[in-house]
């Protein structure tokens, strides 16, 4: 004959405590948290990759433009573009943002939202100087004289200065053209 008291405290004992639940929840929380944290930290590196794409995007057009562009107008005048600086600036920088408006750079630089109205502001700089292949200290020479027999080699500079999840990037972007 089967004892019945036997049978109902093995069915107690069968389930689980309050205290084993909760430190089951405990646990479980504590690794959902770090599961968040690690995504949330990806979605960040994302963010700044995908940001930083897009500026070297933007200098990389301006060094183009500054490979490819007339340097002289048809006065032979020196386009503001080439200007040589002799400190950064954004002179001769211009940009279409998004809407159609076109921002054009002043002596500190040309600023804008890159991605629309919400996303990081962007300041970027340029700075030209000549390089004069007589010396060997490494100063630019700012002179209008012709170098060589291709004229004067033009170095650009261009500069981009952002702000992405608290963090300040600079990225630097730099070319040489000879003025023909």
């Amino acid at each position: 004959m089967k004892n019945r008291k036997f049978d109902t405290r093995r069915a107690v004992r069968a389930g689980l405590t309050l205290v084993e639940v909760m430190v089951s929840v405990v646990i479980m929380a504590g690794v959902l948290l770090a599961v968040l944290g690690s995504v949330l930290q990806a979605y960040r590196m994302n963010e700044d990759a995908r940001r930083q794409d897009q500026v070297r995007a933007v200098l990389q057009s301006f060094a183009d433009d500054f490979m490819c562009a007339k340097v002289r107008d048809d006065t032979k005048a020196i386009q503001p573009f080439f200007q040589v600086s002799a400190a950064p600036t954004g002179v001769g920088l211009s940009w279409k943002v998004s809407g159609g408006a076109t921002v054009t750079g002043t002596t500190t630089g040309l600023t804008f939202a890159l991605g629309g109205e919400s996303a990081p502001k962007v300041l970027i700089t340029r700075w030209v100087r000549e390089v004069d292949e007589g010396t060997t200290t490494g100063t630019p020479d700012f002179s209008s004289a012709d170098k060589s027999a291709v004229g004067r080699e033009i170095v650009a500079q261009f500069t981009a200065t952002y702000t992405v999840n608290r963090r300040t990037r600079v990225v630097t972007l730099s070319t040489i053209r000879s003025d023909v």
